[in-house]
This record gives C-alpha cells, structure tokens and sequence, in this order.
C-alpha cells in the first residue's frame, strides 16, 4: 500500500519493463529464495530482515473488501495477500530485489522478480493490485487490460482503490476490526524493562494469538504504512542488519 509521495519516489527512480538481463536496475540485488519470504500483504514482504515493498503499484488492504454484483462481498484484500504468497512461495526461482529507495520507517521500496518476472507487473496483470497514479506504462497497460478482462479485483462490481479506503480511515483513533483496520499492533515485553512495538497481519501464523492491549499502547491499524509510522515493527526486523 502506497502514498503518493512514494509513487513520485517511483517515478524518479523506476525502469521499464520486466527486469531481464538486458534492462535490469542498476545495482546489485538483494538475492534469496523466494520461499524464505514472509508474505505480509497484497504488495509488501519481510525478506533477510527487512521490510520491502513492491514499486509502483497499490493492493489492496489486508481489511478491505469489494463488492460482488450478487453474492457477499469479498475479502479482496486478503485475496491480493494469498495471492503474492502463492506466487512467492511456490516459487523455486531465485528472488532477486533491486532498492529504489528507503522510507523513514525503514521501509525497502523495491523492483523485485522471481527468476525474469517482475513480481509487481505480474500482479497488475492478473488484477490483484493497481498501478500507481504515474507509474511506467506498462504497469499502467496492464492494469487497463485487467480491468477490461474484468480478472482478480476487477471482477467485483466496486473496487475501490486502496488510496481512496485508506483517506475514508484517516481518523486513526477510531479504527477497529470492524471497520477493516485489522492489522494488530501490539507491545510486548522485550526484557530487561524494555518493550517491542511490533504488528501483524492476518496471514501470521501468530496473529490468533495476540491481544491488542490499548492500555499498552497497543493498536489497531488500517495499513503496514500506518503502524510503521507509529513506530510499530515486523518481527524479526533488523535481525539480520
């Protein structure tokens, strides 16, 4: 999930095209296996300690859902989350990601791809994310044709982009799972007096586990961007930093 000040971050920096060894970023990547990757949402991982994002497009949030043109709305948010997943650790390719830039929180945004394929642009292409406002053109083609094809997200008669569900829950004091904010921060004890900030989403093995204590200090948000700027973390970030 993305603000708009990271899509202009995108723009600066972002090449065209899927990475191939005739057009990959400059630089070297951050190198592993794409099954070693800690899927937290529909465009974002934890992967060798750090916390990545996908460049240039916005999925949907973990909470969120779209409408069907009959039947229950969908949880298209944790759809676009099982999606990522399925194409990340089902993968026995190389994950090679190339930083673009890092955000105050510590955030790694990033062109990622399992073996040639552009992890965002594969995406957008299946309908699970949408391109940033300014992002390359082919991300932007992709998420035309989608939308026509009326595959992934598009197959819902209202898919609202996770911008816009994002501003309908800007007051963050009075976010709750029932309005989509699921994403649990939680404060707990990390020894000798000291406390960890830390959240997790649905897809956490711990997830079911945790309490949020607001006494603590501990609350719900509707993003990773949200929590991350309250000053919440991953864990097992920065362990191998």
């Amino acid at each position: 999930m993305r603000h708009f000040a990271m899509a202009l971050l995108f723009i600066a920096a972002m090449i065209v095209g899927r990475p191939t060894s005739s057009s990959e970023p400059d630089g070297s990547p951050i190198t592993g296996d794409a099954r070693d990757t800690v899927v937290f949402d529909g465009d974002s991982f934890d992967f060798g300690g750090r916390h990545f994002q996908l460049a240039g497009i916005d999925a949907p949030e973990l909470g969120q859902r779209c409408e069907k043109e009959d039947g229950p709305n969908v949880a298209c948010g944790l759809t676009a989350a099982y999606e990522l997943r399925k194409r990340l650790q089902l993968d026995p390719r190389p994950l090679r990601c190339w930083p673009q830039s890092e955000t105050q929180d510590g955030t790694i945004l990033a062109v990622c791809a399992a073996g040639e394929d552009d992890l965002a642009l594969v995406l957008v292409e299946s309908g699970y994310a949408r391109a940033l406002p300014g992002a390359q053109i082919d991300y932007r083609l992709a998420e035309e044709k989608a939308r026509g094809s009326g595959i992934g997200l598009w197959a819902s008669k209202k898919n609202l982009a996770p911008w816009a569900w994002r501003a309908e829950r800007a007051d963050a004091n009075a976010n709750t799972p029932e309005d989509g904010c699921v994403i649990a921060g939680v404060v707990e004890s990390a020894g000798r007096g000291a406390d960890a900030r830390l959240y997790f989403g649905p897809l956490d093995h711990q997830y079911a586990a945790k309490s949020v204590d607001a006494a603590r200090g501990g609350r719900w948000f509707c993003s990773d961007e949200a929590a991350r700027e309250a000053g919440f973390r991953r864990p097992g970030e920065g362990a191998s930093r």
